[in-house]
């Protein structure tokens, strides 16, 4: 049943009908950092982007020393996600407002935010 929620789910955000998803997903072989990581991903609202750094500064309560050092990790717990448009780690970007990793290639992660920012712009 939630498999067939989140096929529903991901064509209404397809069709511009969805901006967030309310379907339960476990991640299996996942990390506490990992989780950490895509919960925060979660609360990128649509049409917004973050960096990396930004996410590693949020779990490190803004230390910046600590967040340096993790701002890859954060990298790389993107590129692990197991539902990226569900978990939309596209909304992740580089600090200097670069589009820079994704699992299913840049190309995808700009046809995402471009669908995001379309869509949240109001009709004329």
């Amino acid at each position: 049943a939630e498999v067939l929620r989140a096929i529903t789910q991901i064509r209404e955000y397809l069709l511009k009908k969805r901006q967030s998803f309310d379907i339960t997903v476990r991640p299996t072989n996942s990390s506490d950092f990992k989780n950490a990581v895509w919960e925060c991903i979660k609360t990128i609202p649509y049409g917004y982007t973050i960096s990396y750094e930004d996410i590693a500064l949020e779990l490190t309560d803004g230390d910046i020393k600590k967040a340096a050092k993790l701002t890859r990790a954060v990298g790389h717990a993107c590129a692990e996600n197991p539902v990226p448009i569900i978990v939309p780690c596209h909304r992740v970007i580089g600090k200097n407002g670069m589009l820079v990793g994704f699992k299913d290639g840049v190309e995808f992660k700009d046809f995402l935010l471009t669908h995001e920012l379309f869509a949240a712009m109001p009709l004329a």
